[in-house]
């Protein structure tokens, strides 16, 4: 086997490589924004959800207040924010609702 197709070959194993690795990251990260969001009951307060969403190490959250309360978005970069938990919070800070889309 010639220099060239050895070169192609270690090309293509390691590009293979790279896609499954980023696709485990993009399982894991995923799965903690499915697995937090599932924590988020009503009544659950909003220190609680921030505590718990403090811990996530592949994903990141935004608060936006709102007329009714806040709302929390957590989502990860990895997977481009395509998984996300959209936590509402009333005006006392309380989960009125928390959906994973």
């Amino acid at each position: 086997m010639d220099l060239a197709k050895q070169m192609q070959l270690a090309l293509t194993i390691v590009l293979a490589l790279l896609v499954i690795v980023y696709g485990a990251f993009w399982k894991f990260a995923r799965d903690e924004v499915y697995f937090l969001c599932g924590n988020f009951h009503i009544g659950v307060s909003e220190r609680s959800v921030l505590r718990q969403l403090d811990t996530a190490e592949l994903s990141r959250y935004s608060i936006v207040p709102t007329d009714t309360g806040s709302t929390i978005t957590f989502s990860s970069p990895i997977n481009f924010s395509f998984y996300q938990c959209v936590i509402n919070l009333d005006v006392h800070g309380q989960v009125k609702q928390a959906q994973f889309i």
